[in-house]
């Protein structure tokens, strides 16, 4: 929700300050809104982008082999709303 928005925004914008914050903010990966997963992986990465970026992608890529078709789906469209910035 916006709430969840806000505060991935916030913490993107206190950037290296925020580096523990990275595994709770890739716990977003779970949510069932794309946006949401996207927003996630962004505000990390704006935080810490090499620990981020190995974390989702580790994640995701996991995601990608889910022999559920919405899962795989889900995780391919994060990846490429994460990757039109």
């Amino acid at each position: 929700g916006p709430v969840r928005a806000w505060a991935r925004e916030e913490l993107a914008r206190v950037g290296p300050e925020a580096k523990a914050v990275v595994p709770a903010l890739l716990d977003a990966l779970d949510d069932p809104a794309p946006g949401v997963r996207a927003d996630a992986i962004r505000a990390a990465r704006a935080v810490d982008a090499d620990r981020a970026t190995v974390l989702a992608l580790d994640r995701l890529s996991l995601a990608l082999r889910n022999p559920n078709e919405k899962v795989r789906d889900g995780a391919l469209d994060t990846l490429k709303e994460a990757g039109a910035d």
